[in-house]
């Protein structure tokens, strides 16, 4: 399991275009939460390939949720 470094994570803001992975705002330094994308909780990894980047709101929302789950919940919300 490779370990997730400052660089990975400078890496991500790059990729996400220092934007929540969800919602899209844009990062804010201090507030920014490193996400698991299928959670630890849920038989993820903590390794890069399963991490991104998001907003404390969707971070906190998002809980125990795969991904896809909290897309399609954010998909129904704004239907």
């Amino acid at each position: 399991m490779a370990p997730i470094t400052r660089a990975h994570m400078l890496l991500l803001r790059e990729a996400q275009g220092d934007a929540c992975r969800y919602c899209r705002t844009p990062l804010v330094k201090g507030a920014t939460h490193l996400d698991h994308r299928t959670p630890l909780a849920r038989g993820g990894a903590h390794e890069p390939a399963n991490v991104c980047l998001a907003c404390a709101s969707c971070n906190l929302k998002k809980h125990a949720m795969t991904e896809a789950e909290f897309l399609t919940r954010l998909g129904e919300e704004a239907a």
